[in-house]
């Protein structure tokens, strides 16, 4: 046999022999002390819909989702945003699943390897504003032949393991928990003025390719927010106005980003609500406050839009 070949076999009697070494580390060495998977949520399904405060903590940072009505606003620092409902939605679904837990320790003793104690773990709370807290539970490290998160609650000592499903929800990134598009508060575009280089133009629902302009002006999409200090001291360079079939508008200000060489434009927005808005609506569009990049592509496609 050759010697290449001879190489060859030993190579791979050693990957063999590697893994099932770290199997023999990892892993219980009899089935007997497998643990047993019992089933519970880690939300009680019944506070599904009267949850309307979450918070999300991880390395020093804090996310609140606060509910207002039908929106959920994205609260970090000094920048509040409408939230993404379907994300928020989803959540909670997670949240509320039954699923597998695997006890895999009975004391505080594990929580430090595990990344579950207070200051190392990522912690998630679901709350009613004006009552109580419904759970805090504590998010920790995967284990990495399982695939499962290592977690346990504010009521138990004890750590347990859970199926990695809830890892997308982990994040302070406010950028996860915004709504995308710039005119998301626009339901029914009736009619849109641009003003831009002592120029102005009206599009509105007399125009025959109004439908056509006013879909692609509703898909356009913003890219990271910022604090509204992130706006300097000079003047907008454009500004839009836009009104709902309902009577909302909003009036949003484009300023070019002169001060940062990767940002082409941040824009704030103002929003007006209709008469038939709720209460609850209003407080959540008179909370937003933030300044969303936008691209060139994107400030060049809303002037081709208006034809200016």
């Amino acid at each position: 046999m050759k010697v290449k070949q001879i190489n060859r076999i030993l190579y791979f009697v050693c990957g063999i022999g590697a893994i099932l070494f770290a199997f023999a580390i990892f892993l219980p060495k009899n089935g007997k002390s497998l643990p047993k998977p019992f089933k519970s949520a880690l939300l009680n399904p019944q506070y599904r819909n009267t949850v309307d405060s979450i918070s999300i903590e991880k390395d020093g940072k804090k996310i609140a989702l606060e509910k207002s009505g039908e929106f959920w606003l994205a609260i970090s620092d000094d920048t509040t945003i409408l939230a993404e409902n379907k994300i928020v939605d989803s959540l909670l679904d997670e949240a509320t699943k039954i699923r597998n837990l695997y006890k895999i320790s009975a004391g505080k003793t594990s929580w430090e390897q595990l990344s579950l104690g207070e200051e190392n773990a990522t912690k998630i709370t679901f709350a009613k504003k004006s009552d109580r807290v419904y759970t805090k539970s504590y998010f920790g490290v995967q284990n990495s032949i399982t695939n499962r998160l290592a977690l346990r609650t504010i009521t138990t000592d004890s750590a347990y393991e859970t199926e990695n499903s809830f890892q997308q929800f982990l994040t302070t990134d406010i950028n996860y928990w915004g709504i995308g598009e710039i005119f998301t508060e626009i339901e029914n575009l009736t009619q849109v003025t641009l003003s831009i280089e002592g120029k102005t133009k009206t599009l509105s629902s007399d125009n025959e390719d109004f439908g056509a302009k006013s879909h692609d002006l509703l898909s356009l999409r913003h890219g990271k927010i910022n604090s509204e200090s992130s706006i300097g001291t000079e003047p907008p360079v454009a500004s839009i106005t836009a009104q709902s079939g309902n009577g909302r508008y909003v009036k949003i200000d484009f300023y070019k980003a002169s001060d940062n060489p990767e940002i082409d434009y941040l824009y704030t927005k103002k929003v007006y609500p209709s008469k038939i808005d709720s209460t609850e609506a209003q407080f959540a569009f008179n909370q937003q406050k933030n300044a969303c990049e936008v691209s060139n592509w994107t400030f060049n496609r809303i002037k081709e839009i208006f034809g200016l």
